[in-house]
């Protein structure tokens, strides 16, 4: 292998020139680190045009610079190989600049055999012609290996991502991360060069796909097929928007709005950085072992427990499956669901790879296109990286790599052209170099951007490089954004960026204000650059004494790594208010205006570990999500827009923290076990009637946990002579719990009581004894979180069972068999008007036969029932019994009022 100017980085645009960074005379290089293992070089300039001076730049043809790049190359002492980290930036316009070849070459010297690896299968091995050999990865799914005439050699699913190229003197060797998940790319060995095409020299078109369907429409075929590189999104795309969604408005919070955005958006201050490995071997076996090594980039880690005790990652518990597991299996459910959907929606490509989602999935390869993709909103770029750091799973580490990629290349800012006079379709902005995208452009380089504000995740990249090193990573946070906020305050474009300088007015500008304090934060502690510390007074003022809103890390980076006083008892105040009689809630800041409310419940309990009562309110913060990450897992369609992902669980391991070492521990597996209680509606006047049965004569208790309506209710223990036999005053708040003993009396039999319990706003726990049976009746409920509960019909009664509810999408209810089977489920019909015509609306209604043995009724999330016949449910078959008449009868003697 010889040194040649024609060979290295190189990019041929549309007109079929060639740039070379080999052509830069003024190319920088720096040894960015040196150790005895390994050395880092840092190469920095442009592709210049061969036959140039390269003086002259403009963002069109005809120009002498038409890309930038940074090339880091990682030498190991000893080794055969390097690893060439190289980020390609793109600074011409892409609306008049297309590109047909991107890439690097490698000199060498009479190459006879190519062997190029196959994911899963052995290595494809051909005789190197005198017009070269190829594999092209032109789709997600499909690779072709053809010579350089293009006849056919071979067809395949995954390229391994490597090549090996063998000579008299040796092997060379190229691989390549993620190289079908990224495609297309190429592979091509020629007698004298191996050459990696980051866009392919060969590319290809499919006719066969209809690129804006709307199982298509999401995959950006525009910019991930042909024989060139187009970014410019084609105006198809508004049209194709707009008829899906039925909606031609080009408004910013519509469907076709999003898309247009993406039309006019320009590509210009986008990167592509690609991960690749040069090895010089003796043999193609060892160029392979290496190769496959290189694919799996292993990674080492410390230990997570220690981790988490640092502390320097935050209040984080480290992941626990004995005695977490129920909360441990929503994360794996939430985090598995959204790479599983993405897998399943075909989310691959160079452009694509790996993004977060802002809206929700509608099934069979369907998304909803109101702002289809989004950077960081709810701060899902430091979510996988925090998973990573407490529990060592490798599966974290993957997709926050990928991920971070992405965000680091393609939703953040690298360069803008001052002459360049393009802006945004919405918000008028040019290009800020260190600014994130938001969630306006449809494509992954559109919408406006933040350099602080909402939108951003800085301390989720911020995370990553504390846990990989990646020195990519830390360019991107030192040299782009927090250069911008020190020293590039003067730039016209850096006031419509930098949205956390508005009044201290209204709830959106404490969002902008109160995300922006917490990364300012995360921001000190990484480079503790004192220009910084300027932005925080202004923005720390406005948090502790304006408005409190959680958005981001404020609250905890606020407490933990700025150590404020006034915050840690603001947070602690807003909890014990909260867990108080409802109508005395105030929340004069905006505790509790929040995505995330169980944060505020962690922080405070950790601030104060032996409050029994904030246990509680913690362990109830967390309680509900299972039900909702399975079926957000299974794809069921709109189970869950994909930005709460990161509202729920970014702070579950901090509540998990708070619940571990909390002083006055609960029995976390009978609470577990708790089902909520349904809700009456408003004109139920008896409420909940519940029946319990005594066997032999005992005292028992009467354990309400949960939350009590504002003012509490008077709640009367009937007896087996249906005389009341213990009455008292049930608390409003948080109760945990709230205990009510009735005495041994003498008798056994049958007990009656009644929950006053209507609207929404609250619910105690079921079952509410530790009797063997414990029954139910309402004629209405609505569950805050699904539920199911077991019931027969009485011998010699009606099998035949109805319900029905109000008219609205998460209405929904099921009846099963004791086994699981599903007998029915609610099923959507027209209400009906006096005279019998639909009135458009339609009602969910369920009807089917009970077993003999009874039958599972299951009410999803927010569902409402009313039912047709009179019902007696339990939590289980073991627990259920057929009351007595005279207790069906009792009158609840402190009704509900209408």
């Amino acid at each position: 292998m010889t040194s040649s100017p024609r060979h290295g980085l190189y990019i041929v645009d549309h007109e079929g020139t060639v740039y070379r960074a080999a052509n830069d005379a003024e190319t920088t290089l720096t040894v960015e680190e040196q150790t005895d293992l390994r050395a880092v070089i840092r190469a920095e300039g442009w592709y210049v045009r061969d036959g140039s001076d390269g003086r002259n730049r403009s963002f069109t043809l005809p120009t002498d610079r038409i890309s930038k790049f940074v090339a880091r190359i990682e030498v190991y002492a000893g080794q055969p190989y390097v690893r060439l980290l190289n980020t390609w930036v793109l600074t011409f316009d892409p609306f008049t600049v297309r590109l047909r070849d991107v890439g690097f070459s490698l000199p060498l010297e009479g190459a006879t055999q190519a062997e190029f690896g196959v994911e899963g299968a052995a290595p494809l091995t051909q005789a190197v012609p005198a017009s070269g050999v190829y594999l092209i990865q032109h789709l997600p799914h499909a690779f072709a290996v053809e010579d350089g005439a293009g006849a056919s050699l071979a067809r395949g699913k995954h390229s391994a991502g490597w090549v090996a190229a063998r000579t008299k003197n040796g092997v060379l060797a190229v691989g390549h991360r993620e190289t079908w998940q990224r495609f297309p790319k190429e592979m091509e060995v020629l007698p004298d060069a191996v050459r990696f095409h980051l866009w392919p020299a060969h590319g290809r078109t499919h006719p066969e796909i209809n690129p804006i369907k709307h199982e298509e429409i999401h995959k950006l075929w525009f910019c991930h097929q042909g024989r060139e590189l187009n970014l410019a999104q084609p105006m198809d795309y508004y049209y194709a928007t707009a008829a899906i969604a039925d909606n031609p408005s080009t408004g910013i919070y519509k469907p076709g709005g999003t898309a247009m955005g993406g039309v006019f958006s320009s590509a210009m201050g986008t990167a592509i950085t690609s991960d690749c490995l040069i090895h010089f071997a003796a043999a193609p076996e060892g160029a392979r072992a290496v190769a496959e090594a290189f694919q799996s980039a292993p990674h080492v880690l410390a230990d997570p427990a220690w981790t988490c005790s640092t502390r320097a990652a935050g209040i984080l518990h480290p992941y626990d499956p004995e005695r977490f597991a129920r909360v441990e299996q929503e994360i794996v459910d939430w985090t598995r669901g959204y790479w599983e959907t993405q897998d399943a929606t075909g989310e691959y490509g160079m452009w694509l790879y790996r993004p977060w989602h802002h809206n929700t999935y509608l099934g069979n390869g369907k998304w909803d296109l109101y702002r289809l993709y989004n950077a960081t909103h709810h701060y899902e770029a430091y979510m996988p990286w925090m998973l990573y750091a407490r529990s060592g799973d490798p599966f974290y580490l993957t997709q926050g790599a990928a991920n971070i990629r992405i965000l680091t290349d393609l939703q953040i800012v690298h360069y803008n052209d001052p002459a360049y006079t393009h802006r945004e379709y919405y918000n008028g902005q040019a290009r800020l170099p260190g600014a994130v995208k938001h969630t306006n452009g449809f494509n992954l380089w559109g919408g406006d951007h933040c350099v602080l504000g909402h939108p951003t995740c800085y301390n989720g990249v911020i995370l990553a490089h504390y846990l990989t090193g990646d020195l990519r990573l830390r360019e991107v946070l030192v040299e782009e954004w927090q250069k911008t906020l020190v020293s590039d305050r003067l730039n016209p474009e850096f006031a419509g960026a930098e949205r956390s300088a508005n009044p201290p007015e209204g709830i959106n500008t404490a969002r902008e204000k109160n995300n922006a304090l917490g990364e300012l934060l995360d921001l000190y502690q990484f480079t503790h650059h004192p220009a910084v510390l300027g932005y925080v007074p202004q923005r720390l003022d406005h948090f502790l004494n304006t408005f409190i809103r959680p958005w981001g890390m404020p609250q905890h980076n606020v407490i933990l790594h700025y150590g404020s006083e006034q915050a840690r008892r603001q947070i602690i105040e807003a909890v014990e208010e909260r867990m108080g009689p409802q109508e005395q809630f105030k929340d004069p800041k905006r505790a509790w205006f929040t995505h995330s409310p169980h944060e505020n419940y962690a922080l405070a309990l950790a601030l104060k570990p032996e409050r029994r009562d904030m246990t509680f309110a913690a362990y109830l913060a967390v309680r509900r999500g299972g039900p909702a990450a399975r079926a957000f897992r299974e794809q069921k369609p709109r189970a869950e827009a994909f930005c709460e992902v990161p509202d729920r669980v970014n702070f579950l391991p901090r509540v998990l923290y708070a619940l571990a070492n909390a002083r006055s521990t609960l029995a976390m597996d009978d609470l577990d076990r708790l089902t909520r209680a349904p809700h009456q509606g408003k004109n139920d006047r008896q409420g909940l009637r519940c029946i319990v049965r005594e066997d032999k004569d005992q005292a028992f208790e009467i354990t309400l946990y949960g939350v009590i309506q504002p003012g509490g209710f008077p709640l009367t223990v009937f007896g087996p002579d249906n005389q009341p036999v213990v009455t008292a005053q049930v608390p409003g708040g948080h109760q945990c719990p709230f205990v009510i003993t009735v005495p041994k009396d003498g008798k056994t039999g049958e007990y009656v009581f009644f929950i006053r319990q209507p609207g929404h706003g609250s619910a105690p726990f079921l079952p509410f004894t530790r009797l063997p049976g414990e029954v139910y009746q309402t004629l209405t409920w609505s569950q805050s979180e699904s539920a199911s509960f077991f019931f027969r019909v009485p011998e010699g009664g009606a099998r035949s069972f109805e319900c029905t509810g109000p008219a609205h999408d998460f209405n929904r209810f099921a009846l099963s068999r004791l086994n699981g089977e599903q007998i029915a489920e609610s099923a959507f019909t027209p209400e009906l008007d006096k005279a019998g015509k639909p009135t458009g609306r339609t009602l969910p209604l369920l009807k089917a036969d009970v077993p003999p043995e009874g039958a599972w009724l299951t009410a999803g999330d927010r569902a409402t029932l009313y039912v047709r016949t009179p019902i007696i449910f339990s939590i289980s078959p073991d627990r259920w019994f057929q009351p007595a008449p005279d207790k069906l009868a009792l009158k609840n003697p402190a009704p509900v009022k209408p």
